[in-house]
């Protein structure tokens, strides 16, 4: 039968429905992790990750920047810290080694690599309004494949007293 009740979800003809499709058949758009830089009446710092596009067995490159969007230098150092996970496979949420960190400056105080847990610091002179830095960071995927891993999630985040995720 046909039914002109646009609220009657639970039928079609003479079968019931009892999961109607309510939901969209098309993925929405994630809002990103980071809001874009806006200026800030205090000293806004903001982090951003660009990974390369590589095939997964190689090295990969992730491209992590600060930016101070405000009018105002920074009253303490900036420091990132960067770490990457198996995501999935055998190794599942094991971490994996960061191979190579290559600052934009040399001014960058990094932890020494191979790492499973990155750290770079930057000193607040160096950032002042306007100004954007960065790091160039490598994860080297052959041992994932090489052990039936897919994929790596790599996370970096600001820390205090900002805060980001990228």
């Amino acid at each position: 039968g046909q039914f002109d009740d646009a609220d009657l979800y639970s039928r079609i003809g003479d079968i019931a429905i009892y999961d109607p499709c309510d939901t969209p058949t098309v993925a929405e758009p994630a809002l990103p992790v980071s809001p874009e830089p806006v200026p800030q009446p205090q000293a806004g710092i903001w982090i951003k990750k660009v990974c390369l596009p590589s095939p997964f067995g190689g090295p990969i490159h992730c491209i992590i920047t600060v930016t101070n969007s405000s009018a105002a230098m920074p009253d303490a150092p900036v420091t990132i810290w960067d770490a990457a996970s198996i995501l999935s496979g055998p190794g599942e949420g094991f971490p994996v080694t960061i191979s190579n960190v290559a600052p934009d400056i040399p001014q960058w105080l990094c932890s020494a690599v191979p790492t499973n847990n990155l750290s770079c610091t930057l000193p607040p002179a160096l950032l002042p309004p306007g100004t954007s830095h960065s790091i160039d960071v490598t994860v080297d995927t052959a041992p994932l494949l090489a052990g039936g891993n897919h994929g790596l999630r790599n996370c970096a985040v600001l820390g205090a007293p900002w805060h980001g995720q990228a």
